[in-house]
């Protein structure tokens, strides 16, 4: 696994954990190997955060592809195109009644980020689920 990968998941991980637990922070020692996880949990957070955590980090699968936190314009089209996607999101961008922004980002952007603005916005405009954004990254991620 990368430095790259292993930011990427420890981030995975602190949403995760974050969204039902105050944290400090997370830190992994090997992602296969649970035991070696460590989350430190904030002193506001509650037995049931705490116990709503630890199932969070359960329901985690350990082996699972790592999403990519940016990929290149390229890489992004790509994984668009094999999905099937890439006239819808060029017809989004194209679109006058969409955000200025997000049509130059698509034009422009060096990088696309995973959990920018950019993506949040196109997301639903696609019908992506979260798991489906993911997906594409992984598979984005995955081309050269």
């Amino acid at each position: 696994m990368t430095l790259d990968e292993l930011h990427g998941f420890m981030q995975a991980l602190m949403r995760t954990v974050g969204e039902v637990c105050p944290i400090h922070g997370v830190s992994v020692g090997a992602r296969s190997d649970k035991q070696t996880w460590r989350v430190d949990y904030a002193d506001t957070a509650t037995p049931e955060q705490i116990a709503a955590a630890e199932a969070a980090i359960s329901a985690i699968d350990a082996n699972a592809p790592i999403v990519p936190q940016s990929v290149t314009p390229y890489q992004a089209r790509m994984a668009l195109h094999y999905a099937g996607h890439l006239p819808a999101v060029e017809a989004l961008v194209s679109n006058p009644e969409t955000d200025a922004a997000a049509r130059i980002a698509w034009e422009y952007a060096t990088v696309f980020e995973r959990h920018s603005p950019f993506i949040a916005a196109l997301a639903p405009g696609l019908g992506l689920t979260e798991q489906q954004v993911d997906d594409l990254f992984i598979v984005a991620g995955s081309l050269t």
